[in-house]
């Protein structure tokens, strides 16, 4: 599934996204978040930990701190997207409504069902 978008001349752009696995992509979520509250205990308040998504053979990897998750997918997203790790309390309790389950970047903005959350794209 790919979505139009126009880039900064104004020209008609493809954007990152991809279908996901419902299942998987919420156990991902609540084993990535678990791991994710002592990590956050540790930090300083100024460090922000992060969570990068990445695409490749046929599987979505979510990299937390060194900890990987990979769930099935299929689409186009050639880059990595990496937000702020304390997205996955957020992510952990949304329930999606579709299987499989839509992500994709847009506008400098990764989106998940209703939510987005800034993002950076290297692609």
């Amino acid at each position: 599934m790919r979505f139009a978008g126009r880039d900064s001349g104004g020209a008609e752009t493809m954007n990152p996204s991809l279908e996901v696995n419902r299942d998987q992509l919420v156990e991902a979520f609540a084993f990535l978040n678990h791991r994710f509250k002592p990590i956050a205990r540790k930090r300083k308040r100024r460090e922000t930990a992060t969570l990068i998504f990445q695409y490749k053979d046929g599987a979505l990897t979510l990299d937390l701190e060194g900890t990987s998750f990979a769930v099935d997918a299929s689409g186009n997203w050639s880059g990595t997207a990496t937000v702020p790790a304390m997205i996955l309390k957020s992510f952990s309790i949304i329930e999606p409504t579709e299987d499989p389950v839509r992500l994709w970047v847009a506008d400098g903005k990764l989106h998940y069902e209703s939510t987005s959350i800034a993002c950076e794209w290297n692609g």
